[in-house]
């Protein structure tokens, strides 16, 4: 079984655990191994520390901590004092079943739900931070509702961006691209002639359909009218020529005297009619 470690510099309480979100542990020195339950030897565990030395335990036993719900039990493996300068507690311990834990600037809060289960106090000049084992003799801590108030400060925008709706979108570009018809529009996005412009897409205009009056008066002012009606077109009516308001008729009994007259040559009597008339 092998871990990690980070090893810190500096005297520490022989009850008191750095916490360290680079160990995978629970690592505790010789010196601090009559804090845990039921010890019994094991050097199963190799842990590689800073310096890529490898450290092996030799012992292994139970952290207890007692919560309203009930204990939660941790492994913790005891090393020489040689080994190892302090005792170290890994935060992925905690997280792993589904703790909290929060760090600030002089205290860490190890919780559950809305019960703190351990936590501990840092200088505001120290580096590290420092769980105390003598607090888990005390028992369950009473329910508290873990918090980090915020500071307050005045509030300041040095830039806004304007959240479009996509159909405010697809109506800005439709209008970009001269409000031509729509079925233009799709084409050319489907073709992808306009490939390069950002976001929109042939999806976007057909689920917001852009309104636009221009696009509108330009297809009545230029679209052909009756290229495909359902109704017939009525018959074209015989129109008459006009007569030539010059044009004067010959009176009757003159045309009917001139026909008689002219019965002996037929051919004469047809063509003095015809002048006749004409």
């Amino acid at each position: 079984m092998r871990g990690t470690a980070t090893s810190a510099f500096g005297q520490q309480a022989k009850t008191q655990l750095t916490a360290d979100s680079g160990c995978t542990e629970i690592l505790l020195r010789q010196s601090s191994a009559h804090l845990l339950h039921n010890r019994s030897p094991f050097t199963g565990l190799h842990v590689t520390v800073a310096n890529n030395q490898i450290i092996t335990s030799v012992e292994k036993g139970t952290i207890i901590i007692p919560t309203i719900s009930g204990d939660i039990r941790l492994p913790a493996y005891v090393f020489d004092e040689s080994q190892l300068s302090n005792n170290l507690a890994g935060l992925a311990n905690f997280t792993n079943l589904q703790c909290t834990v929060t760090l600030t600037a002089t205290s860490i809060i190890i919780s559950s739900g809305d019960e703190i289960i351990w936590s501990g106090s840092k200088g505001m000049e120290d580096k590290l931070w420092t769980l105390d084992m003598t607090q888990l003799l005390a028992g369950p801590s009473p329910p508290a509702i873990v918090s980090n108030p915020q500071p307050e400060f005045s509030c300041s925008a040095l830039q806004t961006i304007r959240h479009d709706t996509n159909a405010e979108f697809v109506a800005y570009v439709h209008a970009v691209f001269a409000s031509c018809p729509i079925t233009t529009f799709l084409h050319a996005l489907r073709a992808g002639w306009l490939g390069n412009y950002p976001k929109i897409t042939p999806l976007m205009v057909e689920q917001n359909p852009p309104v636009s009056r221009a696009t509108a008066m330009g297809s009545l002012d230029q679209a052909r009218q009756g290229q495909h009606s359902t109704k017939g077109r009525p018959a074209p009516k015989n129109r008459r020529r006009p007569a030539s308001p010059t044009a004067r008729l010959a009176p009757v009994d003159t045309l009917h005297a001139h026909i008689i007259d002219d019965l002996d040559n037929p051919n004469h009597a047809f063509k003095s009619c015809q002048s006749r008339i004409s």
